[in-house]
């Protein structure tokens, strides 16, 4: 799953952090809405893939650390993770 984030976030890497954040804001909802989902159970699902153990992998997910990282670096315009 995290492959898929860092696809969809690729292609914004180069915009502002307000925009960066719209943005997905504006995805979140379509992909709820479309989904049948409320925010709340995208909101929960998402946690649960970032942060529950994976069955094949004893370590922290190396790729979700990254989409982590990438938060704090572009969305919060902070240069130290």
């Amino acid at each position: 799953m995290a492959s898929v984030a860092h696809a969809l976030l690729n292609g914004a890497n180069h915009e502002k952090p307000a925009e960066l954040t719209a943005g997905a804001a504006t995805l979140f909802y379509v992909i709820a809405e479309r989904a049948g989902m409320s925010a709340e159970e995208l909101y929960h699902l998402g946690r649960k893939l970032v942060t529950d153990p994976s069955l094949h992998h004893d370590k922290p997910n190396a790729q979700m650390e990254a989409l982590r990282d990438f938060a704090g670096l572009r969305v919060r315009n902070s240069p130290v993770i």
